[in-house]
């Protein structure tokens, strides 16, 4: 027996090996007979069905062989000793980064009397005690896409959420949907294609050059307990390896479309059609041999595959507002009991209407920003359904090939096009201020396997991933909107002209959305991954590492046009308490904004940074029962430092901001973590021997790394651009009076006045989560598995983005009201830190049926709980979750609870169905009634827990207080009353309210899409297939999340936010349909 390779020093036991990043498998085993004894020097040939290629090794001095790096497909394995029949088995399918165990007993006899066998079913994962879900090819293909993108399908994996309503991710629907992975936030996941990284680096939650649909071969979804190799996040791992050309020509041509006319109408649509809705989806995939007449053949050597896809669309979907009613516009307030008083003499206005010749022209301009009411709706009385324009292209290539038996690589592009002009990531959907956004992703990637010998196995692949991204208004180089509403001392540009940003309490913001932004956005991650493997007796060593070198180039205007607050301070009656959403509008009318910022030259960042890992496992199979594993991971996650050090911290001590290189202030203003050391444990038993029941545990230390925008953000400040922040702070809080308008609104301002601060503690260290599981899997059929699972995790110094520039005391008190600020000549101070916390649990129980006999199915259930104390750092949260930070920044530890990606209960189904009717029939009954099938996907899940919020109450916190439990009855739910807003009520002026965090459960989920396709089978190499596709099959509204405020009412009993506890929309989320949508398709296959 050959001594151990593995250090000493690593004691720390490991989970077992998936496969590299490079999404290889691995085909083991041993070679025993009849008895059960080793045989050693066996010959054993690994052989790959489709491009015939082959392997050979020699079983060593235990009886075990190995192949590793092998690609997904079907083989045929053949093992051979002299005085021995030989055992063939065919079918061996491999998965994407599976580690399949297969043993072999050979009979006694003559080499040449051979024994062959089909494969048996592999779904039991005797070698590995991760918990991951492999989505294949059978459901990549039929399952019903809404999109055809294939990320949709990760959804149904075990320990997988969706993520709160509107969150980063899921405004960038265009990548793919939002997702919790085991408790984590929705940045925190890894997508792999061919073994390099493209995940978005700026914000981390989402990728870059997704694939088309036809280039993806399968996928595997790993959410808990992942080996030495992967690391990188803390979240799922989403391993995705394209299809390969094989040794036949293969192809296929496809198209689907959608017309409104075939769809149901929203839920809100009050014009009693459908929204506009026309998309065509369409392209071509061909693979085959690389052949050139009479110069070179390719066959068993050489493949390739090319797939284009282009899709054309044009959509609404409608959403509803609150919008200035036309009385309101002309200054009658009339309809409210609460008076409006003079903000000079703080004298009620006769009659509670506003004299024409005070009223504003600027003011009146951005109050006209709000289209007019057209819904008698008094909560909603503006119903639309902006028309998105959307199309991309998206062409994909591959070749593969052979050297020799020792050597093969692999080269890959995807290019990836999206051209969106649409509402983007506007606060407001209905209303129709148009971004326009044009991208181009690449992702090229080169990958070599080389076999040194039977034992010692390497792989080594080099990437390249970019994106641009363009964003800008409808209105750039048209309209110029400042001028227009003669808003004064306001430079504009042609690039960034749009309509300022307006936001009237009561009502959504109006104008080109803050959170639409002006950007152009260049990223980029080139990469180098090595995976070293070598097999000694009956252990396994793995080690390798992963090099990125990341850059982020932005250049980027917040608000170039002005960014309007009117909340009502200054027309309220004094003492001012809670201003009426009606003296938010007589403040705009009279044009006294209370808050106002404007940035007129933008904020230009050139990143750089560098990732490094390595690790060293070793997978022991201590018997044929029985596999231990052990490893270790390094990473080392560089911060970014700017190339002309544009960014900036600031000292809390001093009230100072500090510069790269002053005070010691590293380039990239923190002290470097090199301490990130995670180790991994698990095992894998066959229990009493059986080969139908497994059970497996793992244990393991993740790093979550800063995203881009956590540094990015750190200069977004003066002096890297020209910033004006204009805040609400009168000498007197409880008799405002105007300290700018809305016509002039820099005059009194200078550069150094409220400036908004960001910075970061020296001492950031990167979040580490602890994860753990214990499975046990149940081989029900042949071809059925059972599996229930316990899963947890315990994250620590997740990051933070807390403002410390918090009045003190907090709230401020009575009678005066007086606001203390620490900096008192800033705005806020936002500080990077690692304070944040949370914990996870979680049961979940999966039945999945492999393909057999025109049937497969996966069904599966979550039951868990997620609870945290900050739900996110800079990105991420979920804008219709409410008041979700803490009160105070001095008590985070008070503000633990449901994260916003907490669901309670989560069910997945999934099948595909070929009835097995007229198969037999003759040829035309065959052609005319049989190929039918059936795919359906099933989700449904309950909904998150949000954080109410005060309705415009001054002088107190974000959060009202709780009287009783807010909760209705399931059965008393309605969109005019989602929970009970008498329940809550807004907090007292002098005190924080005592609502908890996440004490609303908001709307939940329940949707059928169902793909109905009928297969014309043509010869035995051409078919057509026509499908139907119904998302959201059966019309079930998909509800967005309430309104979360108290109803407040006035002294005459009229309620002044009539939207609160009201569910004003149903929305696509993500790509889950909120109307019934039908698609048609046609694809012709050969």
């Amino acid at each position: 027996m050959r001594t151990n390779l593995l250090p000493a020093v690593v004691l720390a036991l490991a989970l077992p090996p998936l496969g590299a990043q490079t999404a290889s498998g691995v085909i083991s085993g041993s070679v025993t007979d009849s008895s059960g004894a080793a045989i050693p020097s066996a010959r054993v040939v690994l052989t790959e069905q489709d491009t015939n290629q082959t392997r050979e090794v020699m079983t060593n001095s235990a009886g075990v062989y190995e192949f590793r790096a092998l690609p997904r497909g079907v083989y045929t394995l053949e093992a051979e000793m002299q005085g021995f029949k030989k055992e063939q088995v065919r079918g061996v399918q491999l998965t994407v980064a599976q580690t399949l165990q297969l043993d072999l007993k050979l009979q006694v006899g003559q080499v040449s009397d051979a024994v062959t066998v089909e494969a048996a079913a592999t779904q039991i994962q005797a070698g590995e005690a991760s918990l991951s879900q492999v989505i294949d090819e059978k459901r990549v293909r039929e399952l019903p896409l809404n999109g055809r993108n294939f990320m949709q399908l990760a959804f149904l994996s075990s320990g997988i959420v969706t993520a709160g309503r509107a969150s980063a991710t899921q405004r960038q629907a265009n990548y793919g949907p939002a997702f919790s992975a085991g408790g984590q936030r929705d940045n925190t996941t890894t997508v792999i294609v061919d073994g390099i990284e493209i995940s978005g680096m700026e914000l981390n939650n989402y990728p870059y050059a997704i694939p088309s649909l036809e280039s993806v071969g399968e996928f595997r979804v790993l959410t808990s307990g992942a080996s030495a190799e992967f690391g990188g996040n803390s979240g799922a791992f989403v391993n995705v390896v394209g299809r390969r050309g094989t040794n036949e020509f293969h192809g296929s041509l496809f198209e689907f479309l959608r017309n409104n006319k075939l769809d149901a109408r929203n839920f809100f649509d009050v014009t009693g059609k459908s929204a506009p809705n026309k998309r065509n989806q369409f392209g071509f995939v061909f693979s085959g041999p690389v052949r050139i007449p009479k110069l070179y053949n390719g066959k068993d050597r050489t493949f390739f595959l090319f797939s284009w896809e282009w899709q054309r669309q044009r959509n609404g979907t409608t959403s509803t507002a609150l919008v200035p009613s036309a009385a309101e516009r002309a200054g009658d307030f009339t309809g409210t009991s609460t008076a409006v008083v003079d903000p000079l003499t703080k004298v009620p206005f006769p009659g509670n209407r506003l004299p024409a010749s005070r009223i504003n022209r600027v003011g009146q301009g951005l109050v006209n920003l709000y289209p007019a009411a057209n819904n008698a709706d008094p909560g909603r009385n503006f119903v639309n359904a902006p028309l998105r324009k959307f199309d991309f292209t998206v062409p994909s290539f591959r070749v593969d090939h052979r050297f020799n038996a020792k050597n093969n690589i692999f080269g890959r592009a995807t290019i990836n096009e999206p051209d969106d002009i649409g509402p983007g990531q506007a606060l407001t959907q209905a209303f129709k201020y148009d971004a326009v956004q044009t991208e181009r992703h690449v992702h090229y990637s080169i990958g070599d396997t080389h076999v040194f010998n039977g034992s010692v196995v390497n792989e080594a692949n080099i990437g390249f991933v970019r994106m641009n991204r363009i964003r800008n208004s409808d209105d750039s180089f048209k309209r110029d909107w400042v001028t227009e509403l003669g808003i004064q001392g306001i430079p504009t540009q042609p690039l960034t002209f749009g309509a300022p940003a307006v936001t009237i309490s009561g009502h959504p913001q109006a104008g080109f959305s803050t959170n639409n932004a002006f950007f152009q956005w260049i990223t980029q991650s080139a990469q180098i991954v090595d995976n070293l493997s070598i097999m000694r007796g009956r252990h396994t060593y793995k080690m390798g590492g992963t090099y990125q070198r990341k850059q982020l180039n932005s250049t980027q205007w917040g608000a170039p046009n002005g960014n309007y607050g009117f909340t009502g301070v200054y027309t309220s009656p004094v003492p001012v308490g809670t201003p009426t959403r009606q003296a938010a509008i007589a403040d705009a009318l009279l044009g006294i904004p209370a808050t106002y910022s404007v940035q007129t030259t933008p904020y230009e960042q050139r990143l750089r940074y560098s990732n490094t890992a390595f690790y060293i496992q070793d997978d022991w199979r201590v018997n044929a029962n029985l596999t231990l594993n052990a490893g270790l991971r390094w990473e080392y996650f560089g911060k970014p430092y700017d190339l002309f050090d544009r960014i900036a911290t600031f000292n809390l001590a001093t009230g100072e901001q500090l510069l790269p290189g002053q005070g010691g202030t590293p380039r990239n203003l923190i002290n470097a973590d090199r301490n990130n050391f995670g180790p991994r444990l698990g095992f894998a038993w066959r229990a009493l021997g059986s080969e139908s029941l497994v059970v497996r545990g793992a244990y393991g230390v993740f790093f979550n790394p800063a995203i881009g925008n956590d540094f990015r953000s750190r200069g977004f400040q003066d002096p890297f651009a020209f910033l004006v922040t204009r805040t609400y702070r009168p000498a007197s809080p409880t008799s405002p009076l105007p300290e700018f308008t809305a016509e002039a609104p820099l005059v009194g301002a200078n550069r150094q006045a409220n400036l908004t601060r960001a910075g970061v503690d020296r001492n950031f260290r990167d979040a580490y989560v602890q994860q753990w599981n214990l499975s046990v899997q149940k081989l029900v059929t042949a071809n059925t598995l059972w599996e229930v699972a316990y899963r947890g995790s315990k994250s620590t110094r997740l990051p933070t983005n807390l403002n410390y520039n918090e009045i003190f005391p907090n709230p401020p008190q009575p009678p005066a009201f007086q606001q203390i600020f620490p900096y008192p000549n800033l705005a806020a101070v936002g500080i990077l830190e690692s304070r944040a916390a949370g914990n996870y649990h979680a049961l979940t129980t999966r039945l999945e049926r492999r393909y057999s006999n025109g049937l497969t199915f996966l069904t599966n259930y979550t039951f868990s709980k997620t609870l945290t104390d900050v739900d996110s750092g800079t990105v991420g949260v979920a804008i219709g979750a409410g008041a979700f930070g803490p009160n105070t920044i001095r008590n985070l530890k008070d503000n633990k609870g449901p994260a916003v990606f907490d669901r309670p209960h989560q069910l997945n189904l999934s099948a595909v169905y070929e009835p097995p009717f007229f198969k037999k029939s003759n040829a035309v009954t065959r052609l005319l009634l049989a190929g039918w099938q059936i795919a359906p996907i099933w989700t449904a899940f309950t909904g998150a827990y949000l954080t109410p919020g005060n309705f415009n109450v001054q002088h107190t916190g974000a959060r009202p207080d709780a009287l009783r439990n807010p909760n209705l009855p399931r059965g008393q739910r309605t969109i005019d009353r989602w929970f009970d807003t008498e329940a809550i009520a807004n907090a007292v002026p002098g005190r924080f309210g005592n609502a908890g965090k996440g004490i609303i459960q908001g709307s939940g989920n329940n949707s059928w899409d169902l793909n109905l396709s009928k297969n014309f089978i043509l010869t035995e190499r051409h078919r057509v297939q026509f499908r139907a596709e119904l998302f959201n099959a059966f019309n079930h509204a998909q509800f967005d999340d309430p309104v979360m405020q108290p109803v407040v009412r006035d002294a005459a009993g009229r309620v002044l936010n009539p939207t609160a506890g009201k569910v004003t929309s149903a929305s696509d989320f993500g790509f889950r349909q909120t109307e019934r949508v039908i698609q048609f398709g046609l694809k012709y296959t050969f």
